[in-house]
């Protein structure tokens, strides 16, 4: 569990970050790339944002990893499920061969990655839901945005 927490450190989160954006532009186009860049900054700026309004503290029980800042929302729930949810809807729209596979892997590592922050201590479980929550919503948000300026190209 400390491995898939630390996906999204700031250091190997930043690499898997830049390999999705430029995965997909390899895959699709600049245009999908820009959805899924701009997918990606909002949440963790809107993250950050809630967190500095809320100022909820981290847990002080049971815990096996030490973080600092603030717990409300999981900024690594957000992030995996802004960076795999993107790749999941992107894939969702594709007719790649392993494409079922794929997203089934994708939506087993954005639930790790949120059961981790509570394993490892980091996070109460409403941080991970709202962490889910945020990114799905951005995600759903961005996508309609994008679709209808697509459209009016």
């Amino acid at each position: 569990m400390v491995g898939i927490t630390r996906l999204f450190d700031p250091t190997l989160g930043a690499f898997i970050i830049t390999l999705t954006i430029l995965s997909v532009w390899y895959l699709t186009n600049r245009w999908r790339a820009l959805q899924v860049a701009t997918t990606i900054f909002s949440g963790t700026l809107i993250n950050h944002m809630i967190k500095a309004i809320v100022n909820r503290p981290r847990p002080n029980v049971d815990i096996l990893l030490h973080y600092n800042g603030f717990s409300f929302p999981s900024g690594h729930s957000a992030t995996a499920m802004v960076v795999f949810g993107s790749l999941f809807l992107f894939l969702s729209r594709s007719h790649y061969r392993w494409r079922t596979g794929l997203m089934i892997l994708l939506a087993i590592l954005i639930f790790l990655v949120g059961f981790s922050r509570l394993y490892v201590g980091a996070h109460y479980l409403s941080d991970v839901i709202a962490g889910w929550s945020l990114g799905l919503m951005i995600i759903s948000g961005l996508d309609l945005i994008f679709d209808y300026i697509k459209k009016d190209r």
